[in-house]
């Protein structure tokens, strides 16, 4: 188990480039509890910056000596609290289960261009399946001017039934991006505020996708470059 309770994780000032990030690893064979999988604990506070990756909890894995892969999903993560700035992506989980881990009370935030030459912002969370895992009351902004309008994205959820529940979205492409391949794993959305994204909420190829009380300030969009508040792809 690794805590970082305040402080700052982060490159070398000298370098011009990206660190890889945390790894978290598990074992998708055992419960997901703290007896059998690898944890990440940030608070109070805790910082990752100029990350690839800050988090990443993987179903498959590579270990730096070795050529084969190991399947490791099943880590866990409690965020609360904590600061993820200037990452390609801040957290990414392809786990099939997230039941204990928890992404609250964060923010996430681009205030400059990417650390690396020729990078952008991809998206703060990057979830695939990540069953059960709560995502409230963070904040998710891009507060730099970036070439070409990439400010990065906020959630994006591939087969993921999570809960994105009271968040705030800022200045960013897309606030959440949520597609099921089999149309019932999706994601709930509730009670988030979604302000000058310029797109705040796109689903795809799902059945019934839950977005209640939300609020949204879309920015005024062109015919070239339009943009919207909630849009369905081959949804029901």
């Amino acid at each position: 188990k690794l805590i970082l309770d305040g402080g700052r994780v982060s490159n070398s000032d000298c370098s011009n480039s990206f660190w890889q990030g945390i790894t978290v690893l598990g074992d998708p064979t055992q419960p997901q509890t703290e007896q059998y999988q690898g944890v990440v604990e940030l608070k109070n506070g805790a910082t990752i910056e100029n990350a690839i990756v800050g988090i990443n909890v993987p179903n498959t894995y590579t270990l730096p000596s070795a050529s084969n892969s190991i399947i490791s999903g099943g880590g866990i993560i409690k965020i609360d609290g904590a600061i993820f700035r200037n990452c390609e992506t801040a957290v990414k989980i392809t786990s099939s289960t997230a039941l204990n881990s928890v992404i609250k009370n964060a923010t996430f935030e681009t205030t400059q261009a990417m650390y690396a030459t020729n990078s952008v912002p991809k998206q703060f969370l990057d979830l695939t399946k990540a069953k059960g895992l709560l995502i409230s009351n963070n904040t998710f902004q891009n507060t730099a001017t970036l070439p070409n309008g990439n400010n990065g994205n906020g959630i994006l959820a591939v087969d993921a039934p999570v809960t994105i529940k009271n968040n705030q979205f800022f200045n960013l492409i897309y606030g959440i991006q949520a597609s099921s391949t089999n149309r019932t794993e999706k994601p709930s959305i509730i009670a988030n505020s979604f302000n000058n994204n310029q797109y705040a909420v796109f689903g795809k190829g799902m059945d019934y996708l839950k977005c209640n009380n939300n609020t949204f300030q879309v920015p005024t969009g062109t015919s070239l470059n339009p943009s919207y508040g909630i849009y369905l792809d081959a949804c029901q």
